[in-house]
């Protein structure tokens, strides 16, 4: 009987070896021989291999490399000729302006290729690190509305934010766009340029500043769909960063002080004086993101 037990031990750990060995989390001498590589696009455009000349993802896959390999990836936009490669955001170490990258495999990593129009382009960047310190990717990017590139008034846009996180075995997925904001006056956005005495304007001096009501859309691993509800937005940026507090929108409180950062919009010191002091008062206790800003070319 004891024999027949020792047998049937050996062979279930045997299988277990078997199965370990053909999940791809293989070791050599208690080191991986594999790491994936996420990719994601956002925007209109896709992901080659570079090295091979060939079409990898224009929505989104994941590659199994082999450990010290290195990659050659190219970002590409779409057909629409108003659609540019704007920045790679992810957890890479690279010049994320390059379109062309080279990625060395020594762990998993991921990363997302960001498209837009570069006319409407103001500022833009990666998410480095959420409030509750969980795993984090993601991208910003402040676009400026037609009418306001026609005028050159900078005070009116679309903020677009992505953000997933992963904590554990539990991801959550966070996306927040709304480009028609203004027309149902839910908030405010300040941009400024510095300009130089003849007027020029000094692309290493620029700031944006926001309070507003943003519908985001949220779902982890457990939704087939993404769920939407409302969130209120303080962000501050300027060529340093980013920082954005998102509060509950269904707080009286939190409401109250929203109404009150939009009363002072008329004056742009006092409105952004006022972002940054409630960004402050409480990033440590509601839901907190900072990210980079990235030093894209001024566009106008």
């Amino acid at each position: 009987m004891q024999f027949k037990k020792s047998v049937v031990l050996f062979v279930f750990l045997l299988l277990t070896v078997l199965v370990i060995s053909s999940c791809g989390v293989s070791h050599e001498n208690g080191q991986r021989r594999t790491y994936d590589l996420k990719l994601e696009v956002a925007g209109d455009g896709s992901i080659r291999d570079a090295g091979r000349d060939r079409h990898i993802t224009s929505i989104s896959r994941t590659l199994k490399l082999d450990r010290n390999s290195v990659i050659e990836l190219k970002a590409e936009a779409g057909w629409d000729e108003s659609i540019d490669f704007l920045f790679w955001a992810g957890n890479f170490s690279n010049l994320a302006l390059e379109p062309k990258q080279s990625i060395y495999m020594d762990n998993n990593k991921e990363l997302i290729a960001v498209f837009g129009d570069f006319n409407r382009f103001f500022m833009g960047g990666d998410i480095s690190r959420a409030w509750n310190n969980s795993n984090v990717i993601g991208y910003w990017k402040a676009m400026i509305s037609d009418e306001d590139l026609e005028e050159k008034g900078f005070d009116e846009g679309a903020l677009e934010l992505y953000i997933r996180e992963t904590t554990g075995f539990q991801r959550k997925e966070s996306y927040i766009f709304d480009e028609e904001v203004f027309a149902s006056n839910t908030g405010e956005i300040f941009f400024k340029r510095a300009t130089d005495q003849f007027g020029n304007v000094d692309p290493a001096n620029f700031e944006y500043i926001a309070a507003i009501l943003r519908i985001e859309e949220t779902k982890d691993l457990r939704d087939e769909e993404f769920k939407e509800y409302n969130r209120l937005l303080f962000v501050f940026s300027d060529q340093r960063g980013i920082e954005v507090l998102i509060l509950p929108d269904d707080d009286p409180g939190y409401r109250e002080i929203f109404e009150d950062t939009l009363d002072l919009y008329d004056s742009a010191d006092e409105f952004k004086e006022e972002v940054k002091r409630i960004i402050y008062e409480y990033k440590d206790k509601e839901e907190y993101i900072i990210g980079n800003t990235f030093d894209i070319n001024d566009p106008f």
